[in-house]
């Protein structure tokens, strides 16, 4: 199960980061910043119309008794997706409209953002049932459907839909229909494990206990999401649209090296979470310390990479995606930061200390409003990139001066930045032996920042990992092939 849930979620990743180069091409930088925008509206509203029911009944189901929890679960889903359907609804009357007038000016905005959020209910449904899924230890449908079905789904209705509409409505009703058939897939199977009998009118006293403490699940990350979305929605507000589309992009670039992060967090939580139980502070210590050193080995060339030849996208998608340097060199510290430290929150929320998270969730949400409104209309895309990385470097300041005071644990040290130094001095000939070519083309591009990563993960690899890391390294490639 964990092997497959992995292999699904990488999945996931790689098919849209690929498909969505294709499409950023095909597209050009206006339309593609147009599907983004609407994307990005679309990814808020998604963590928080299940209204925390996908965290509250993995653990609410775990305990509850089989005669109740199909009713319960029935309630739940309808309170969840009444929600989200009455967001829908608002959008495709006036509010989408009204949107696209007086926020979004740009033409046809507001019928794209409709259209994109039509999918909103069969998505709040998914991750509603996901959580039941986990809450009684059957998993694998929810994964399977959400990292592999529905992707694929979707890239394949997209290019039938190519060859008969524009490119943009092609993305957004293909889109739609692969939330359709995913959700149909799941709400069948369903049926079968929650079928719904007698009590169901009773049954909605305990939903609603459930919906109290779910709610409350459900802010934290609501909060984190929206303030790592300000960006290319201030984007969206200051700037033009084909602007939102090219920094699309580079948070796209972005997202390859937050897989590692999510790949070493997998089992990260649960294994803080059992040394806090048993007090064993040096173990926590050691296991968070160890994380922190892989995330950084790992990301770090990848990252320097993405800073010094992602300027060469145009090369690759055409010359409406010519994007500074400087938006790269700030996207990939952000990037290296995030994936190096942003797994050590688990330090405060497994043991105990939700509350802490999630003030330092709202202090995000500020400092990333504050400084969106700053920058964004002087900067434009390299405004959004700097606001990102303040922020994340405010709160991964904070989080670990609160590590030190709560649970008296140092984590961070000056050695994490020496997988990134050495990936900067190895790049340093590979940028020169490119400066002197007197031609472009995206291949030779891909070959000297591919062969950088090669050279610089060696040198980091046999430099900074310590003995215990290189065994273990070397054990997760073996289990990979």
């Amino acid at each position: 199960m964990p092997l497959l849930s992995g292999m699904s979620m990488a999945y996931s990743q790689l098919a849209t980061a690929v498909f969505g180069v294709f499409l950023a091409s095909r597209l050009g930088a206006e339309d593609y910043g147009t599907v983004s925008l609407a994307r990005n509206f679309f990814m808020i509203a998604v963590v928080l119309s299940p209204l925390g029911l996908d965290l509250a009944l993995q653990r609410h189901l775990a305990r509850a008794s089989e005669a109740s929890r199909a009713n319960e679960v029935a309630w739940l889903r309808l309170a969840a997706f009444t929600v989200s359907a009455t967001v829908t609804a608002l959008l495709f009357t006036d509010l989408a409209r009204l949107l696209e007038a007086h926020v979004f000016q740009h033409a046809g905005f507001g019928l794209v953002l409709a259209f994109t959020m039509a999918a909103l209910p069969l998505a709040t449904d998914m991750a509603v049932l996901g959580g039941a899924y986990r809450g009684i230890y059957r998993p694998l449908l929810s994964v399977v459907t959400t990292y592999f079905i529905q992707p694929t789904i979707r890239i394949v209705a997209i290019l039938i839909l190519l060859s008969f509409i524009s490119g943009l409505w092609a993305v957004v009703i293909g889109t739609l229909i692969s939330f359709i058939l995913a959700w149909a897939l799941q709400a069948a199977r369903a049926h079968s494990l929650f079928p719904v009998g007698a009590g169901f009118l009773g049954a909605r006293h305990e939903a609603a206990k459930v919906m109290r403490y779910a709610l409350v699940l459900g802010v934290s990350t609501f909060i984190f999401t929206v303030a790592r979305s300000l960006d290319t929605i201030s984007l969206g507000y200051w700037a033009t649209l084909a602007d939102v589309g090219r920094y699309a992009i580079v948070q796209m670039v972005g997202q390859l090296v937050a897989m590692i992060g999510i790949a070493l967090g997998q089992t990260l939580a649960s294994s803080v979470a059992a040394a806090a139980r048993d007090g064993d502070t040096a173990l926590m210590a050691t296991i968070l310390k160890n994380n922190m050193s892989l995330a950084s080995i790992l990301c770090a060339p990848l990252c320097v990479a993405i800073a010094i030849w992602g300027r060469d996208i145009d090369l690759l998608l055409g010359p409406t995606y010519q994007i500074t340097g400087s938006v790269f060199i700030v996207a990939a510290l952000t990037q290296w930061l995030m994936t190096v430290t942003h797994y050590s929150s688990v330090a405060l929320s497994m043991t105990g200390r939700h509350m802490t998270e999630l003030f330092n969730n709202l202090l995000a949400l500020a400092v990333q409003l504050l400084a969106c409104a700053l920058l964004v209309p002087y900067l434009g895309m390299l405004g959004a990139a700097l606001a990102t990385l303040s922020t994340i470097l405010i709160l991964t300041v904070i989080r670990q001066i609160q590590i030190i005071r709560v649970v008296g644990i140092l984590l961070v040290d000056w050695k994490l930045l020496y997988p990134l130094l050495i990936s900067a001095v190895v790049a340093a000939p590979f940028a020169y032996f490119g400066s002197m070519v007197a031609w472009r083309a995206w291949w030779l591009t891909g070959a000297v920042a591919g062969a950088h990563v090669t050279v610089s993960f060696i040198a980091v690899f046999l430099l900074v990992a310590t003995t215990t890391q290189k065994r273990d390294l070397l054990a997760r490639v073996r289990r990979r092939a």
